[in-house]
């Protein structure tokens, strides 16, 4: 799955709206046009990264900004993982109020979500290692 320049657009957009750290990495349109690519791995078939993103729709502006730390120098890659929790525990606490047990659903994923970085994100540090 990639964005189209009005798709990357937005997730700038509301990375900055909501002051997300990372969010300045972003504004290159080009570069979230080619290397974010909704929430999963690169190595993933299309139609499981449109699912996953579409399931989880307060990960995508959080997965675009961890794709573009993926792909530049100065951060190891525990620090991008755990910015992708962070970021998105902010998106789920702006998006649902205190009372609504979504929020609280979807903190659970988030974090089961980063365990998944952990544990099998290697991979996909790797490659983008060899594509900078």
């Amino acid at each position: 799955m990639k964005y189209t320049r009005p798709e990357a657009s937005v997730l700038s957009g509301r990375a900055r709206e909501l002051r997300l750290s990372g969010a300045e990495l972003l504004d290159d349109l080009e570069a979230v046009m080619r290397e974010c690519n909704g929430i999963g791995a690169d190595w993933m078939p299309v139609v499981m990264t449109k699912l996953c993103t579409k399931l989880n729709p307060v990960m995508e502006v959080p997965a675009a900004i961890h794709d573009r730390r993926y792909m530049t120098r100065g951060i190891t890659r525990s620090d991008a993982d755990l910015e992708f929790l962070t970021n998105t525990l902010k998106v789920i606490k702006d998006r649902y109020a205190w009372w609504n047990p979504w929020r609280y659903l979807m903190m659970r994923r988030a974090v089961r979500y980063y365990s998944y970085l952990v544990m099998f994100g290697d991979m996909a540090w790797e490659e983008a290692k060899k594509k900078k």
